[in-house]
């Protein structure tokens, strides 16, 4: 199960579809990030299976949080991204859509001027 996080200093936010509708899992997972050492609020929404979570940055790293939450069995981190990874591959897929309509476009105008020169 893939799991997207945001993060800004300060602030991480994590999309775990293993918290989606399960308040027991989420609780668990909220009282194991709120023991960190540096963690200063935990808020979740388990109708959405979104996790946000304040900590200082001076005390403790994004990765730090994220690498104790896949030590715990809560995350993949093999199937994690980031949103900016994952805006990225959005981007990038559209640009592509984009550029092969765009050359069957010219392509197929191109042929019909070509027949059109040719009657």
């Amino acid at each position: 199960m893939s799991c997207l996080y945001h993060n800004v200093p300060g602030r991480l936010r994590i999309k775990l579809p293993s918290i989606k509708h399960n308040h027991h899992r989420a609780r668990k997972i909220e009282g194991r990030v709120m023991a960190l050492y540096g963690v200063q609020d935990v808020s979740l929404n388990p109708t959405t299976g979104s996790l946000k979570i304040m900590y200082d940055p001076d005390e403790i790293a994004s990765d730090e949080i994220i690498q104790t939450l896949s030590k715990a069995g809560y995350l993949d981190i093999a199937m994690t991204t980031s949103e900016n990874n994952h805006a990225h591959r959005g981007a990038t897929w559209a640009a592509q859509t984009i550029g092969k309509v765009a050359m069957n476009v010219a392509l197929e105008n191109s042929g019909l001027g070509l027949l059109a020169a040719l009657i």
